[in-house]
């Protein structure tokens, strides 16, 4: 009788559960009866064992879920159906009576008569587990509407935020502060830019309902929606970037960012630099990278993880990047900040009177600033990079502000093109700028970068290139194999002269050091041009 006392105490278990103690009791006689049968042993056991499993399912579910759906779940198993568990306990019963001659004779009745209620019990329980995916499937419905409601007021929160010029100003003074909401919603509404973008860029599929001219003008309306809704959006994040300086926190700027005009505007050994507009206003430089292909996916993210380390230096002297696009042209495309002062010797030109020695300094200070958090450089024409537009004010002339810009980017090429730095610039007229371990094949340093600043600052002062004598790459090359490193000659000219004190020109041969331990580093040249400066300065 184990059998029988272990569906007996289940029986007695589902009477506990809420709304189930007819059920309960009847699957309790339903499974005695079925001992008591003691013909089709097997068969009878199994439709024990199916008014156990029921029971069992009946207790959990009741145990599980308390709520009202649930309640009428069970209510209808054991209430508009209880007819059938009372079948089963009255054919069980009537068959546990019989004697065992009848039980014998009627055995084919018998075990056909079990096997139809073992049909009814899982059919029961095949309803009610149907029952139960329904509901959480429903219920799963519920939630997921409910997340997407919520989603969508998130999204209309931000766009409100965005496009209130109040709460922008409230957020730049946050941001002065030190707070990061306004970076989080930056990053917010990049991937929000990023979503609307691929919607209107996705094929627009017609209406299984209704002809195909209402269905195509419901598909024009929506996406006048979505685009109206993605330049807000753009016009928003620009306000957003104007007044805190935010850089971009998804570097992938694709969709962002359009090209202007048919022809670059300048180059340098590793880039051609064009015109832009990022979210259709801020004008912006793009570099198209000579020897990077746009669908090169691995150096994409190259690019990208060093543009996330570039950007998080902080330095008046240094440029800024905003991130790479893919969408424009065959080559990858770094998006930099347009300085409208142009580079260091356009500006020079332009402004024969400027003070050299203040943007000597700018420049010293940028380059050391990028050693100090161990950034080499390795693009040795310095005075090719720009000035900020940000001013100073001396004497009432306006002088731009020295930036170093295209940063590491030599040694990133280097190491995803695998060509050795050296003969990039070699095919670039870069020679005259090198220093001699980097013309023998070797990798950037801080100690090259000292040796090319040298270079930058003669060319800065004279406004001629270094070794300017030599008019090809070629001969230097050649003099250099014969000779050994070539220094330049002492420039003579009196407006040159004026900036070129004794002390000065003993700095920059110093950096001209053949051996690269030889050559101070940028904090003691930073330190040395300071007490060079200040005289000058004072004599002006």
């Amino acid at each position: 009788m184990a059998y029988l006392s272990v569906f007996c105490a289940v029986g007695e278990t589902a009477a506990q559960a809420v709304g189930v103690p007819v059920a309960a009791s009847l699957i309790n006689e339903i499974i005695k009866a079925c001992e008591e049968v003691g013909k089709q042993k097997r068969s009878a056991k199994l439709l024990g064992t199916k008014c156990k499993e029921l029971a069992m399912t009946l207790t959990e579910e009741a145990d599980r879920l308390e709520d009202e759906d649930m309640r009428k779940r069970i209510d209808e198993v054991t209430g508009n159906r209880s007819r059938i568990f009372h079948t089963v306990r009255g054919r069980t019963q009537k068959w546990a009576k019989l004697s065992l001659l009848y039980r014998w004779w009627r055995r084919d009745e018998i075990g056909t008569g079990i096997e139809e209620l073992k049909t009814l019990i899982e059919i029961q329980l095949e309803k009610f587990s149907m029952q139960n995916q329904i509901a959480l499937k429903r219920a799963q419905n519920d939630t997921a509407a409910t997340i997407k409601q919520n989603h969508a007021e998130d999204k209309e929160m931000l766009r409100q935020v965005l496009a209130n010029h109040k709460e922008i100003l409230k957020l730049a003074e946050r941001h002065s502060a030190g707070e990061t909401i306004a970076n989080d919603l930056f990053e917010e509404g990049q991937k929000e830019l990023q979503e609307l973008r691929k919607i209107l860029r996705s094929p627009t599929s017609l209406s299984e309902s209704g002809s195909a001219f209402q269905s195509s003008r419901r598909n024009s309306s929506s996406i006048q929606t979505t685009r109206e809704k993605y330049l807000e959006l753009q016009k928003g994040l620009l306000d957003l970037q104007i007044n805190t300086g935010i850089l971009p926190a998804d570097k992938r700027l694709d969709g962002q960012v359009e090209r202007e005009g048919d022809m670059a505007v300048t180059g340098g050994p590793h880039t051609d630099i064009w015109k832009g507009k990022w979210f259709g206003q801020t004008q912006v430089a793009l570099k198209a990278l000579r020897y990077i292909k746009s669908s090169d996916e691995k150096a994409q993210k190259r690019f990208i993880r060093e543009i996330e380390i570039w950007s998080k230096l902080k330095s008046n002297h240094v440029l800024q990047f905003y991130g790479v696009i893919t969408d424009i042209g065959s080559n990858l495309h770094v998006v930099t900040p347009w300085l409208e002062n142009g580079n260091v010797l356009e500006y020079l030109a332009r402004h024969p009177d400027v003070d050299k020695m203040q943007l000597v300094m700018g420049t010293a200070e940028g380059v050391r600033y990028l050693h100090s958090v161990e950034v080499i450089h390795g693009n040795t024409q310095y005075p090719r990079h720009g000035l900020k537009s940000k001013q100073r004010h001396t004497k009432s002339k306006s002088q731009g502000q020295a930036c170093i810009s295209d940063f590491g980017m030599a040694k990133t090429l280097q190491d995803i093109t695998k060509t050795p730095m050296s003969t990039t610039l070699k095919d670039h007229d870069g020679v005259r700028w090198m220093a001699p371990e980097i013309v023998e094949g070797k990798s950037p340093s801080k100690a090259s970068d000292v040796y090319s600043f040298a270079m930058s600052v003669l060319e800065m002062l004279t406004e001629k290139a270094p070794l300017y004598e030599l008019k090809r790459d070629i001969a230097i090359i050649r003099a250099m194999a014969k000779d050994g490193p070539i220094r330049p000659k002492r420039p003579t000219e009196p407006e040159v002269v004026r900036w070129l004190t004794n002390e000065l020109w003993g700095l920059l041969e110093l950096c001209w050091a053949k051996t690269d331990h030889a050559r101070p580093t940028m904090e003691d040249l930073m330190r040395d041009l300071r007490e060079i400066s200040n005289p000058l300065i004072m004599a002006k």
